[in-house]
């Protein structure tokens, strides 16, 4: 048997790779539900793969580009960092009624400056396409969950929210509490605080 450093190396080995694939997993099943929306969505026209719905879903996805939103009936911008991306109305809106501004309608710009590069890139590829990489970095999901929380993206927090839960350990889990509090992340908090009243 190996020493008791070396053991406690091991397990912390085996609770990465745990975390890794709680994370990984939360992916899949956030991708299931997506494709079980379109499905449904889809099943309620006798049309299927050429109904509405799901062109409208596509058309929306086809407009986010590799990496940002296409020029191609652009109709407002957004300032993120030093860079102004194009963006459309439609799609934010249809995504939330709270962007910072009274109303979308009467702005031709929206001013993300607040936000990290890499957090802003997030918000607007998931409000585009439905997805978001959450696989490595906690910090980076936190903050992404702050500006969901921050532009009422519900879902997008919900699944923020799901990812933090298999990074929460003794170490950060006052941090996240106390963030998940400020911000309304209930499930977060809860599973903190279980964790809290474990271990004090």
């Amino acid at each position: 048997m190996g020493s008791p450093e070396a053991e406690v190396e091991k397990l912390q080995q085996h609770l990465s790779l745990l975390r890794e694939q709680y994370v990984r997993l939360q992916e899949r099943h956030t991708a299931l539900e997506q494709q079980h929306t379109i499905a449904v969505a889809s099943s309620q026209s006798c049309e299927g793969e050429g109904s509405f719905v799901t062109r409208l879903l596509r058309f929306v996805a086809e407009l986010y580009d590799k990496y940002f939103p296409q020029e191609k009936y652009s109709d407002m911008s957004v300032q993120l960092g030093t860079r102004n991306i194009r963006a459309h109305r439609f799609v934010l809106a249809a995504r939330s009624d709270n962007w910072g501004v009274p109303s979308l309608a009467d702005v031709d710009s929206l001013d993300w400056g607040s936000l990290e590069e890499e957090v802003g890139e997030a918000v607007l590829k998931w409000v585009y396409t439905d997805h978001v990489s959450l696989l490595n970095d906690h910090a980076f999901t936190l903050s992404l969950m702050r500006a969901a929380a921050g532009f009422s993206l519900g879902p997008l927090m919900k699944r923020c929210e799901k990812a933090l839960m298999g990074w929460v350990t003794v170490r950060n889990c006052v941090r996240l509490y106390t963030t998940a509090d400020e911000i309304g992340a209930v499930t977060l908090r809860d599973h903190c605080s279980t964790l809290i009243s474990t271990h004090w």
